[in-house]
């Protein structure tokens, strides 16, 4: 029979407060981890964010790593283990569970993705003159993948809007691109519960839609970070929606540029793809 203590324990009893497990611990990290961070960005994975080691421990026991000459910092600013330190890791990991190594690891990938995140994505209110728009932003690595703007003379209701982007922006993007590229909806948010503000807002928002006579225009721009279809759907003299849509290579974005601009329903579509982008 497999036997696992471990599986007794509380997670909060999984919180590493003796030094000498900390720093196998935090060398264990280091030596696993694909992705290199800074003393802050360490200190914030192992303490804050997965709450795996105290956060007085790890003070405590990065400074000896340090002194005894177990780590070092490259000219980037990033950690990493000495020949020494990889040495001792690698004889003493094994003395730390496993599943407080896993647990690092895990909270490590998930603060860089939360930070890659924080740099790639944006969600704002920007202003036209008189008009609000809802705007988000969604990048890889600074080359643009889509950047939406609704536009209303209602400051409310770009905030609501903006509020739904917020909510998703990874899943707004995919919804969007879906749309372009003619692949099957996704399921909607519309079960989720709303206030009544809420509801009134949504309703606003379709009926606008659904009375907007849009005509798109598009264009394609060689900007620094890439190739960019660029899209404004207009009623009459009025922008309601910009939408910029990164593209591969020119194929691809005249490829886009056609499906925008013969779809006469895109900005009833993308304001659907905002309203059903709920959690």
């Amino acid at each position: 029979m497999e036997r696992n203590p471990e599986r007794f324990f509380s997670q909060q009893m999984k919180t590493v407060f003796d030094v000498s497990q900390a720093k196998i611990l935090i060398g264990s990290f280091l030596s696993s981890s694909q992705t290199p961070c800074t003393a802050a960005q360490l200190r914030e994975i192992l303490t804050v964010n997965g709450n795996v080691i105290g956060y007085f421990t790890y003070v405590e026991a990065f400074e000896q790593m340090c002194r005894n000459g177990m780590t070092e910092t490259d000219d980037e600013g990033h950690v990493k283990l000495t020949e020494t330190g990889r040495q001792l890791v690698a004889e003493l990991e094994s003395m730390v569970p496993r599943s407080l190594r896993d647990r690092a690891l895990a909270s490590g990938e998930e603060y860089m993705q939360e930070e890659k995140n924080r740099r790639d994505i944006s969600v704002e209110l920007v202003s036209r003159g008189d008009d609000c728009g809802a705007q988000c932003e969604c990048c890889d690595s600074g080359r643009m993948l889509m950047r939406m703007v609704l536009w209303n003379t209602d400051r409310e209701l770009s905030d609501h809007e903006r509020s739904l982007m917020n909510s998703d922006p990874s899943r707004l993007y995919c919804s969007v691109m879906d749309h372009i590229l003619g692949a099957p909806a996704s399921e909607g948010g519309d079960s989720v519960q709303q206030t009544d503000l809420e509801k009134r807002l949504t309703a606003a928002a379709r009926e606008k839609a659904e009375r907007a006579q849009t005509k798109n225009s598009c264009r394609i721009k060689q900007l620094p970070q890439g190739l960019i279809v660029s899209c404004k759907c207009s009623c009459g003299a009025k922008v309601l929606m910009e939408l910029d849509v990164g593209a591969p290579d020119k194929e691809q974005a005249q490829y886009i540029a056609n499906r925008l601009e013969q779809d006469t329903g895109l900005y009833k579509s993308a304001v659907e793809c905002v309203l059903k982008n709920r959690i």
